[in-house]
């Protein structure tokens, strides 16, 4: 697995259950760099790609973007750096955003409802 930008690599965007998933598409990784430029920080992936069998184990929707290497969910602790990736993910033109406790979704699918912003 080798590096997908300057910031993010195949790994942080594989599916956790070691079925072999891991490629995001471009467009998302590129909306994830221009986060981190916002945020002039870096961005940790939470949850990246993800199998069927593993998007069930989680709870996933059936049309999740994650499915698709569309969508990353990065951590965020607290309502201040919850507002800022959130603002970011925004501001490097995610088409849906959703806020949980300790992270916040962002994602480039076309398929899908957007824009759309939304809370867990």
């Amino acid at each position: 697995m080798g590096n997908l930008s300057a910031h993010f690599s195949r790994e942080e965007f594989a599916c956790p259950c070691g079925c072999g998933l891991c490629e995001p598409k471009k467009e998302l990784v590129d909306l994830l760099e221009e986060m981190r430029k916002t945020l002039g920080a870096p961005v940790r992936i939470n949850s990246g790609l993800r199998c069927e069998a593993h998007n069930q184990a989680v709870g996933g929707k059936d049309s999740s973007a994650h499915l698709c290497g569309e969508a990353a969910d990065v951590s965020a602790e607290g309502g201040e750096k919850l507002f800022s990736a959130a603002r970011a993910g925004f501001l490097a033109g995610a088409k849906r955003i959703g806020i949980g406790k300790n992270f916040v979704h962002v994602d480039v699918s076309g398929a899908l409802p957007s824009p759309r912003l939304w809370t867990y």
